[in-house]
């Protein structure tokens, strides 16, 4: 069967719970035949998107440090100066720089374009003048380009920059070493067998299986924590108990909750650590 481009990864395969809940209003207002609020919501998924990564690339907040404080106390900055900044920090990343750079002025304009019909669609803000619905199909080439530059920017995110540990959840797998399986890859030893299950090249879950044999200090949680660290952010907080041998923790940069389950067999010990 051939395989189409578009079917390489979606973009709810990047496990970020704000980006996921501004993505999913704007399929589901589109669903309800709500287009001016879906396309409200591409907008805010393109703001949202080049926060995140920006704040990725440099550790600080899009508003504060390319924006200007308002009389009200409060940062802003332009949708057009947002995608501007954010694409400007991947010039240095990029094969051919200066191509870029010309492709990167015609996205600009797009996505400006984007902003303006939001600006005059009838879910904006009041105005003077009486605001224009979109049409179906209208909507649906707005909300496919937002997602499509949001997509692009995730994928230049993780593709070309390394942002945690080799192989942690949520980055692009490294399949060298890796025995695959459908979409799962695998590594194996005598003590540790790791499986990494993924969605769109991007890892989702981590299922550690330890040989018994080979582990002799008390198996509690402490020791669970010792090898679990290396698949997620170091920002991570102290575990919080879910239940009987399940354990969540919480990444602010990542906004990303994770969880943690193990169990016993006689011969095993089998630890999931998921970013679901």
């Amino acid at each position: 069967m051939e395989i189409y481009f578009r079917n390489e990864r979606e973009f709810s395969s990047y496990q970020v719970t704000s980006l996921q809940q501004k993505h999913s209003l704007m399929n589901s207002n589109y669903e309800c035949g709500k287009y001016g609020e879906a396309v409200n919501y591409a907008r805010t998924l393109i703001e949202s998107t080049c926060s995140y990564v920006y704040h990725e690339l440099t550790g600080h907040e899009l508003e504060e440090t390319e924006g200007h404080l308002t009389k009200a106390g409060d940062y802003y900055i332009s949708l057009h100066d947002m995608i501007k900044a954010c694409l400007n920090k991947f010039d240095a990343l990029m094969s051919y720089p200066e191509k870029v750079q010309k492709m990167s002025k015609y996205l600009i304009n797009l996505v400006d374009t984007i902003g303006n019909i939001r600006n005059h669609s009838a879910a904006s803000h009041g105005g003077r003048r009486a605001a224009v619905s979109t049409r179906k199909s209208e909507t649906r080439f707005i909300i496919s380009i937002a997602e499509d530059v949001c997509m692009m920017l995730m994928d230049l995110l993780h593709e070309r920059t390394v942002l945690e540990k080799d192989n942690a959840i949520g980055s692009v797998i490294n399949t060298d070493g890796l025995k695959q399986y459908g979409d799962d890859f695998q590594s194996e030893d005598d003590f540790l067998t790791e499986r990494f299950l993924t969605s769109g090249g991007i890892i989702y879950q981590v299922d550690l299986t330890f040989n018994k044999k080979f582990i002799t200090q008390k198996i509690d949680s402490e020791f669970i924590n010792n090898h679990i660290l290396d698949y997620m952010p170091d920002d991570i907080g102290a575990a919080k108990l879910l239940g009987n041998r399940k354990y969540q923790y919480h990444s602010d940069r990542q906004d990303r909750n994770y969880t943690v389950s193990w169990a016993d067999t006689d011969h095993e010990l089998l630890v999931y650590v998921s970013g679901l």
